[in-house]
């Protein structure tokens, strides 16, 4: 099994967990109750809890799960970011968003898995032109984030400058509104307060932090 389809089977089990969770008090199981219906960011809040809840995940239902032969789904990797879950505002339709380090986004129908659209934010950098690392290209590394009620999705990605040729890092955003492959559009460029040139030294692994009151991306670390 490849990086990308390993990566798809992981999140499908990951929103199948969580049965055993209905007791837990506070923030956290509130989170995880919000989190059955959409992922909208890494680990689906911002406490980053990772919990889900799905309520008909019994034990008695856990014995007979089994691979879906009915879901196909094809990307290009290698896939770092955690894979995204969004409904459709008025629509039983939901997607899969899934991100890879050849800066592609595919929006995948999450019954079957079948191409929806798929758009690219812009070359990915070799590793032969960054300084250290082991992933070959650099893209897409860290998980995006969606915003429900502007209907978009946000990403940080390493691009190569078309042109300089140099290595950068950039804040895409995605809206999610049109029908058919979106156009991406620079919502910022970084990292903040480090110079252009030393670009190629810094990469983006943490997931896009994001606050849901304002709608703002709080400032990212850069590692």
């Amino acid at each position: 099994m490849n990086v990308a389809s390993s990566k798809l089977t992981r999140f499908i089990l990951m929103l199948l967990v969580g049965a055993g969770l209905a007791g837990i008090q506070g923030h956290a199981a509130r989170a995880a109750e919000n989190a059955t219906s959409e992922v909208l960011e890494y680990h689906g809040n911002a406490a980053r809890s990772g919990l889900y809840v799905v309520s008909a995940l019994t034990w008695e239902a856990a014995r007979h799960l089994q691979r879906d032969p009915n879901f196909q789904a094809e990307v290009a990797g290698p896939v770092y970011a955690q894979p995204l879950y969004w409904h459709l505002p008025g629509s039983t339709r939901a997607l899969l968003l899934v991100a890879t380090e050849q800066n592609l986004v595919y929006a995948l129908d999450s019954q079957t898995g079948a191409l929806v659209w798929k758009t690219s934010v812009g070359p990915p950098v070799p590793h032969s032109s960054l300084p250290c690392g082991n992933i070959d290209p650099l893209g897409i590394t860290g998980t995006p984030v969606i915003d429900d009620q502007l209907q978009a999705l946000f990403l940080g990605a390493m691009i190569t400058d078309k042109a300089s040729r140099a290595p950068r890092h950039l804040v895409f955003g995605l809206s999610l509104k049109v029908v058919g492959p979106p156009v991406p559009g620079v919502a910022a460029c970084g990292p903040w307060g480090v110079s252009v040139r030393t670009e190629r030294e810094f990469m983006w692994r943490p997931a896009i932090p994001w606050e849901p009151d304002s709608g703002a991306m709080v400032r990212p670390c850069f590692i």
